[in-house]
């Protein structure tokens, strides 16, 4: 009967330990494992400072270089100009801060879950954990980085010469529009 006992704890224990190994992770734990492969959040980070850095390179002073009238007005070095600043410094990091690490990975698990299979997910965490997906991830993080600066390189001289044409024509179209109302007035 000892032996019986022994026998039937051994196979119990030896079930839970098979039951335990043949536990398959969730979907949502595989594409989480993935985005942590990706660097997803670290890679929202970067996106962010680099939006700041490029952003702050175009400032208020700058824009009334550009076009006087940009500001309504308001000039640097009237009293207001530091209000015009600080609500600068507001809109950048709004518009760099839109972006919630958080939020960004439930979007990441909820996409990959519904574009990818089991299998696949499967797959590519297997080959993420080889030496040669180790070095795949490497290069695609830092080719990713240096591709971000070059977008955000190329954008704001774009940007700036954009922002230029378009205050410039709006300003002649403000002054032609003005130009009429005065002809209208006139006796």
């Amino acid at each position: 009967m000892i032996l019986d006992k022994k026998l039937f704890w051994m196979f119990v224990i030896l079930n839970f330990i098979v039951a335990c190994a043949s536990v398959e992770i969730s979907k949502k734990e595989k594409v989480l494992k993935m985005a942590r492969y990706d660097n997803l959040k670290e890679g929202i980070t970067k996106n962010r400072k680099l939006c700041l850095e490029e952003t702050n390179k175009t400032n208020p002073l700058k824009i009334a270089k550009d076009n006087p009238e940009f500001f309504g007005g308001i000039k640097p070095g009237s009293k207001y100009w530091p209000e015009v600043e600080r609500t600068y410094s507001k809109y950048i990091n709004t518009a760099c801060n839109y972006l919630n690490e958080d939020k960004a990975l439930e979007k990441y698990v909820e996409i990959y879950s519904e574009e990818m299979s089991d299998n696949a997910l499967e797959e590519i965490i297997n080959f993420y954990e080889t030496k040669t997906g180790a070095e795949y991830l490497k290069a695609t993080s830092s080719g990713n980085d240096r591709m971000q600066k070059y977008y955000a390189e190329s954008a704001t001289p774009a940007y700036e010469k954009a922002m230029k044409t378009y205050t410039e024509e709006l300003g002649a179209l403000i002054r032609k529009c003005r130009c009429e109302r005065q002809v209208r007035k006139t006796p």
